[in-house]
């Protein structure tokens, strides 16, 4: 199994920090990293990871939404993942 993770975080085209596109690719990492790195690159304060499950993701993004980026990794683990407080926070999403 091939473990690979890669993300950038480069300025909006309009040039609007607030808004900050990503690129992901994630083979097999466990979600925690990937969020871990996330959350730096989008110059967030880190992660509260408040689910017990702990999913490896296979994902590829370039040049995304902070938004897209977490609802693609939510869809793919089964978590919900929110942003609160300039943290990621990770929890069992609700049935």
């Amino acid at each position: 199994m091939e473990l690979a993770l890669e993300v950038h975080c480069v300025g909006d085209d309009a040039g609007l920090t607030e808004s900050p596109r990503l690129s992901l690719t994630a083979n097999g990492l466990p979600l925690s990293d990937a969020l871990a790195s996330v959350a730096r690159d989008a110059k967030l304060e880190g992660v509260d990871y408040r689910a017990t499950a702990r999913p490896n993701i296979e994902a590829k993004l370039q040049h995304v939404r902070l938004s897209t980026a977490l609802a693609v990794l939510s869809d793919e683990s089964g978590l919900l993942i929110t942003v609160a407080k300039k943290r990621l926070v990770v929890t069992e999403a609700k049935p």
